[in-house]
């Protein structure tokens, strides 16, 4: 379950079709991404543990990957991009899923896509919420 919440939750935020198929997730146009989702269970450290390698039998079928990561109230909290080469590179040095840090890790390699306007990131952060 959490894996169809991050992917759904992604696409309408980010307004992609959700189009599960063999080696991606979703589309928008052309473009085919494939999405990992991690939750907040027992830690506050997204970046402990592994997810699922996001290339199947060998083959990348998308040009991006995406990771989800999702609050103790199954709220998007963060969203990292990669290209599917560097995705491929890391995968390649590993024999299990990558761990999230290897991930996130290089900023120049997988971008960060903050949400502010997320109400589950204002309350993570302490933030006010925005006055309408």
């Amino acid at each position: 379950m959490t894996g169809i919440i991050g992917e759904l939750a992604f696409c309408k935020k980010y307004d992609y079709t959700w189009d599960p198929s063999f080696g991606y997730d979703a589309r928008k146009g052309e473009v085919l991404i494939q999405i990992k989702t991690r939750k907040l269970w027992s830690s506050d450290n997204f970046k402990a543990g592994r997810m699922g390698r996001f290339g199947r039998k060998g083959k990348y079928h998308f040009k991006t990957g995406v990771l989800v990561l999702l609050g103790e109230t199954f709220e998007i909290e963060e969203v990292w991009m990669a290209d599917v080469k560097d995705i491929e590179k890391w995968e390649n040095n590993t024999k299990s899923g990558l761990h999230v840090s290897t991930f996130i890790k290089d900023p120049k390699k997988a971008k960060q896509m903050c949400h502010g306007d997320y109400d589950s990131l204002a309350r993570h952060m302490g933030w006010n919420k925005k006055k309408e």
